[in-house]
């Protein structure tokens, strides 16, 4: 992962010490903690000057230690924000991403094959590529915008980085991640910097998807889920009763077992990408011992005890050697508790006791308890104070918000960023299920936090779900869902990218893995929620189905609690305000 920085400018630019500003420097170096570097240069179109500047800040974990901007020997540049996961590119075990890419933009001698490139990568990125003998400079982000990238356009000069910062002259944009984009460098003497923008459309999918249950799982049509199922019979229900193709019927039935097979080998295989080939020190596994601590964590996992991030634990168990301890992160904003002293009525008097039991720390716990007891867990409570959270928003993470700054952008960012920090008290569960104290202060190694989000978009987690379904049917929930995924570029992840990689840790999304949101697509609405039944079962029933598969019954009955209700956040500062209004705490 990386912090990526870029301007072009038609000014001549003077620059101090770094290619960028000092504030949006220190938001991106802590990005990417391991190596940056910078490069700054002119070149003439028509005997005009345009002048070019890049930094990149690195946070190893893959191949080789590489410094960016990656500059060419032809004087191409790259700057790389990601991860490639599969497609058309294939990187080794311990190769480098980023020297892979580059070596294949290399031999490209058109347009169109540098798109046919950048389009067909699997995995998060956000990416700026300046090809000099064309004079194009190449940027986007992948298309859920599962990495952040802003741009401001100013008069003279043009400017792309991961951060932004609230407090400088100049207004940054969330770059849409529904195209590719080509800047016309030899066009902007002569026309604004929008104009000299060309797009290339960007599909929901890239090209190369692993289609290996296409044959195993029939093409149901949308318009089953209003067809073929009673008033008072969900569709799994229907799956118990039916083992065989009914003949008669032009719906082919299968059974629930194949579902929730297909289902698990996906969500597994995304869940082993991702914590694969991360730099692991050496171990003799026939030295393992269960104590905490013992070996040096390198996954966590933002652990609000909720089904996704409890089922993503569970996944992890399967792939993260055994002598490994996973970071279980949990955060919990301070509360208050009235207790009265006696005395008459009249003078009654009321003290306050300050808590952090708030709901998402009471399902962790209980979460916890029903994970695999062969693994050490590192359960991490992260207790935030009142003055803490006004401290931090003021200080960072109001600018890692920016350019959002709605109450629920302000909530979420925060939670967000407190439960990456990763400092807390840390706990292990004993065998008799007690939980222990192993120390006051820890503070995680890890590099890469494993997120659910995405899970709630493709599986009808949200209550306003069951509100669509309430007034416009099958049909308007599945558009509702389809529009959840189109949009949570915009609404959800370049916001949690940036608050979350302020750590110099890399966030991951196994339910938005392309191979996992192609099959779901591919899933009638009723497949994966049925909003008839009550809240805690009718929401994600298909994921909630392979929880209780792998033994975690308290999870799969839990109802859907949004982070900023969990970890009481929402309620902190005492404000009524709500979540679509503009947060005054963010400027």
């Amino acid at each position: 992962m990386c912090g990526i920085f870029c301007e072009i400018s038609i000014k001549s630019q003077q620059f101090q010490q770094h290619v960028c500003p000092e504030s949006i420097h220190k938001s991106l170096s802590r990005r990417g903690p391991d190596v940056s570097g910078s490069c700054a240069f002119e070149i003439n179109i028509d005997s005009r000057p345009v002048y070019l500047s890049f930094a990149g800040y690195v946070l190893h974990l893959r191949g080789n230690l590489t410094k960016q901007p990656i500059v060419s020997s032809s004087g191409d540049v790259l700057l790389w924000n990601g991860e490639i996961f599969g497609g058309k590119l294939t990187v080794d075990e311990f190769a480098n991403d980023t020297e892979v890419l580059m070596k294949k933009l290399l031999t490209c001698s058109n347009s169109d094959e540098i798109v046919d490139i950048l389009s067909s990568v699997n995995g998060p990125r956000a990416y700026i590529y300046y090809q000099d003998k064309s004079k194009l400079l190449w940027y986007g982000r992948d298309c859920f915008g599962r990495r952040s990238l802003l741009s401001c356009i100013k008069q003279d000069s043009f400017v792309l980085s991961s951060v932004g910062s609230r407090n400088l002259e100049m207004e940054f944009e969330e770059v849409p991640a529904k195209n590719i984009y080509c800047l016309h460098l030899s066009d902007i003497h002569e026309k604004p910097f929008l104009d000299a923008i060309q797009m290339y459309p960007l599909s929901l999918l890239p090209h190369k998807i692993d289609n290996t249950f296409d044959n195993e799982f029939p093409k149901y049509e949308e318009t089953s889920c209003k067809c073929c199922l009673c008033e008072n019979e969900t569709f799994f229900d229907q799956l118990k009763a039916v083992d065989k193709v009914n003949a008669s019927s032009s719906i082919k039935y299968c059974s629930i077992e194949l579902l929730q097979s297909q289902f698990y080998e996906i969500l597994l295989k995304s869940v082993r990408t991702r914590v694969n080939n991360l730099p692991r020190e050496n171990f003799n596994e026939s030295c393992d011992k269960k104590v905490s601590g013992f070996k040096k964590p390198c996954v966590g996992i933002l652990f609000s005890g909720g089904i996704d991030s409890v089922v993503l634990a569970s996944l992890a168990d399967l792939c993260v050697p055994k002598y490994e301890p996973i970071d279980l992160i949990n955060v919990a904003f301070q509360q208050h508790s009235s207790t009265f002293k006696l005395g008459s009525k009249k003078h009654q008097t009321t003290n306050k006791t300050v808590h952090f039991d708030v709901p998402d720390r009471i399902s962790g716990r209980l979460a916890l308890k029903e994970l695999p007891t062969d693994r050490v867990w590192n359960f991490i409570e992260v207790d935030v104070t009142l003055d803490e959270l006004k401290e931090e928003r003021k200080n960072k993470i109001a600018d890692l918000v920016y350019p959002l700054d709605s109450v629920l952008d302000d909530s979420i960012g925060c939670a967000l960023w407190f439960a990456a920090r990763g400092i807390g008290k840390l706990y292990s569960v004993s065998c008799n299920n007690s939980f222990s104290l192993i120390e006051e202060y820890y503070e995680s190694p890890v590099k890469v936090l494993l997120c659910g989000m995405g899970a709630d978009e493709q599986l009808g987690g949200y209550s306003r779900h069951r509100s669509k379904y309430e007034s416009s049917g099958w049909d308007g929930l599945a558009a509702e869902m389809h529009m959840e995924l189109d949009r949570i570029s915009s609404r959800n992840l370049g916001r949690d990218d940036r608050c979350i990689s302020d750590h110099g840790r890399e966030v991951r999304f196994p339910f938005l893995d392309e191979n996992v949101v192609s099959y779901l697509s591919k899933l009638p609405t009723c497949v994966k929620c049925d909003p008839r039944l009550p809240r805690g079962f009718g929401e994600k029933i298909l994921l909630r189905e392979l929880a209780g598969s792998l033994g975690l019954r308290y999870c799969s009955s839990l109802p859907k609690r949004a982070i900023q209700f969990g970890s009481k956040i929402a309620k902190i500062e005492g404000s009524k305000e709500k979540g679509a209004e503009r947060c005054d705490r963010l400027k």
